[in-house]
């Protein structure tokens, strides 16, 4: 399988001559792609021999938007994926126009599924306005909620600051399946002690 994220080489540099917001732009310019091959147990024979992108941090926002999407768009497309799973921080910074990034990330939405989770960077600007956004694009909004598509459920955990909040342990308890495979969306690797007692054993780390 496959995750896409953003190269952030150039971040010492880019700190030291400009601002956060000339970083972020600079960063638009690298997408890097990681290939992992996952093995699925005897449960996840429907999963097996579909590709999935995982996708993070692309920060779009006022500067980086209807272009950077584009070749986002692209590059996902061109891995020829079954699934896309957006696992946070897809929007940075005050609210903006985004009809023509919501064309391009569309064009997306309407070749493969998309799934959305919301990360700390949704929380900082309009969350109302990037979660809409994000449906308009065609995606699958899930906070705190879950989906099911290949006979597999897709758990999406909105992000949250005081990690020691029942709900949510009560969430991942009650929807990790024993019986087919459970995909678990988080935007930060956070409630691991969680995962583990109630089955997972194999997870990405986005840092």
């Amino acid at each position: 399988q496959k995750y896409i994220t953003l190269s952030k080489n150039c971040l010492f540099l880019l700190h030291y001559f400009f601002t956060n917001r000339s970083y972020w732009y600079c960063s638009s310019f690298f997408i890097e792609v990681t290939n992992y091959e996952v093995k699925v147990g005897k449960n996840g024979y429907s999963l097996s021999g579909k590709k999935i992108v995982l996708v993070s941090d692309t920060h779009f926002g006022p500067i980086t938007q209807e272009r950077f999407g584009r070749r986002v768009v692209n590059k996902i497309l061109a891995e020829n994926p079954d699934l896309v799973l957006v696992v946070g921080d897809m929007f940075d910074g005050p609210d903006f126009d985004k009809l023509q990034l919501q064309k391009e990330m569309g064009i997306l939405a309407a070749k493969v599924p998309v799934f959305f989770v919301p990360g700390n960077h949704e929380n900082y600007g309009d969350y109302q306005g990037f979660l809409k956004s994000a449906e308009l694009m065609g995606m699958k909004v899930l906070v705190d909620s879950e989906s099911n598509i290949f006979n597999t459920e897709i758990l999406g955990i909105g992000y949250r600051q005081n990690k020691s909040d029942d709900r949510t342990k009560n969430l991942i308890q009650k929807s990790i399946s024993k019986d087919q495979p459970t995909i678990v969306m988080i935007h930060e690797p956070s409630y691991q002690k969680e995962l583990i007692e109630n089955g997972a054993f194999w997870w990405f780390l986005l840092i």
